[in-house]
């Protein structure tokens, strides 16, 4: 009965941020937070067999009235995980506790006899306190919506009903009978003029088993290193009934409202992304994010669409190859989409927005390979292209891995990356690989020297902090030697600051 939320829950495409083989991450989590309850459109609503017993022999139980339903505030907590079924899309399954509460207080001139001795009438006031704790499983298939962080659930429950408690105080303000409570069973006066129910199970008035639909919303916040904070609204409705057969006869001799346990909740749920597809050691390879040379702009065939394309090649031979796609937004650390190139290895994405993207493409017998599409308002209604180059495994990669200007401190939009390179290492054994830096030619030598060496070594540190053997990466920085562009122009020298990883030994 009970919402979760996994929400889910990243800025994101449920923000994935542990991706591999383009393919969106699963998600395993945690979820608590408060339930409101109600029980709606209910009037002249009452609690039977209140009273054990009564003091004249035959007569019905005694109740206690209300004149309207009650609402309350309970809460829940539970796990949930979560599995993608498209790239916008994930079907989400929960097991949750649920504490669901409702309380009433009410005035109301009712007969004082029975449980309350003599004829005549009197006013009572009455208090009552209800919670209902259930096991709760839902199944809810989660819609990404606006920008890739805001999201849509539909789905279904069904709880198990584990435990109920009533508690209930009765106090006669006024009587025009002198009314008093008697004790029960033997029905002498008590000189009370209060009567109280304390933690009374009445689980035989309830249905055991309930069925609900579940429609809720909520967004994704990404708090670093595979974590998500996602905040939610689930409203449950029922489709059971409430009470059972007995007790719904006598709401109905009494022509009182049957009454139906609805609830809404708000949950913070706390998620980790995990791959659903860990490379084998026949499919290395590793997304990533770094300065990277700005790509070319071309006149787009549509004004309306904003579009990132080019083509997978071998890096030796210029030959088309077929590879997977994982399109990321680098500004909210987010999975866009997953994909795969044509036949002839050409590839082309609608973006929803500007802003930094990358497209990363692995294919088997290939290191994986990454390019930024720098998309701004200024191109919207261009197509944005750039090819992408695939080196056969046992070469070296550029990594894409971001510094701020003049900086040796990676950027967390470069973790993604790493996180995929270091496990390349880890499937290989026998693997050592050297981060190499190099900068543009701006600066005298020995300074690019230092700043491209303190980079590498700042992706080596990282390396090595995911509990890969020291000995096997090494780091060294070339400054500005070895440019693979002209540094006379802007684009030149983006291309020429990078980092690569060179795989030593296989």
């Amino acid at each position: 009965m009970a919402a979760v939320a996994f929400l889910a829950m990243r800025t994101a495409c449920y923000a994935q941020n542990s991706e591999t083989k383009g393919v969106v991450a699963s998600y395993i989590g945690v979820e608590a937070g408060g339930a409101f309850s109600s029980l709606p459109n209910t009037k002249d609503f009452f609690y039977p067999y209140v009273y054990p017993y009564s003091t004249v022999t035959g007569s019905p139980p005694q109740k206690m009235y209300f004149s309207h339903h009650g609402s309350g505030i309970g809460y829940t907590f539970g796990l949930s995980a979560e599995f993608p079924i498209f790239a916008t899309n994930a079907l989400r399954l929960g097991l949750h506790y649920d504490n669901l509460r409702t309380q009433s207080s009410d005035d109301r001139i009712s007969d004082c006899s029975g449980v309350a001795g003599k004829s005549g009438t009197a006013l009572f006031h009455s208090t009552y306190n209800s919670t209902w704790s259930f096991i709760s499983a839902d199944i809810l298939f989660r819609q990404m919506l606006f920008f890739k962080s805001f999201y849509f659930l539909f789905g279904g429950d069904v709880s198990y009903l584990i435990a109920d408690k009533f508690n209930a105080i009765q106090h006669i303000v006024s009587s025009d009978s002198g009314c008093q409570y008697l004790s029960i069973p033997d029905g002498k006066p008590t000189g009370r003029t209060d009567f109280s129910v304390n933690n009374q199970t009445s689980k035989n008035l309830y249905t055991i088993i309930h069925y609900s639909i579940k429609f809720g919303f909520g967004f994704l916040i990404s708090i670093g290193n595979n974590f998500f904070l996602s905040p939610e609204v689930q409203i449950s409705y029922p489709l059971h009934r409430f009470l059972t057969d007995d007790a719904e006869s006598v709401f109905q001799l009494n022509h009182s409202d049957i009454p139906r346990l609805s609830n809404a909740s708000l949950l913070i749920g706390l998620r980790y992304a995990i791959p659903v597809h860990v490379y084998s050691k026949e499919e290395k390879g590793v997304q990533s994010v770094a300065e990277f040379p700005p790509p070319v702009v071309v006149k787009a065939e549509s004004k309306k669409e904003l579009i990132i394309g080019g083509k997978i090649k071998n890096c030796n031979t210029g030959s088309p190859v077929i590879a997977d796609l994982l399109i990321s937004n680098l500004d909210s650390n987010t999975i866009f989409e997953n994909t795969h190139s044509s036949i002839v290895g050409s590839f082309s994405i609608i973006v929803p927005h500007s802003g930094r993207y990358s497209v990363t493409a692995t294919a088997r017998g290939y290191l994986f390979s990454s390019v930024l599409f720098d998309v701004t308002d200024t191109i919207r209604g261009n197509k944005v292209i750039h090819d992408i180059l695939l080196c056969p495994e046992g070469q070296k990669i550029r990594l894409l891995v971001f510094f701020e200007y003049d900086k040796t401190e990676l950027q967390p939009s470069s973790f993604a990356e790493l996180d995929r390179a270091a496990r390349l290492i880890k499937e290989s054994p026998t693997m050592t690989v050297e981060i190499a830096g190099y900068t543009d030619s701006k600066g005298s030598d020995e300074y690019n020297r230092q700043l491209s060496e303190r980079r590498a070594n700042s992706v080596r540190g990282y390396l090595l902090s995911k509990n890969i053997d020291e000995r096997r990466v090494t780091a060294k920085g070339y400054g500005k030697q070895n440019p693979v562009a002209s540094n006379e122009t802007d684009s030149g020298r983006a291309e020429n600051r990078r980092v690569e990883f060179i795989i030593v030994k296989q």
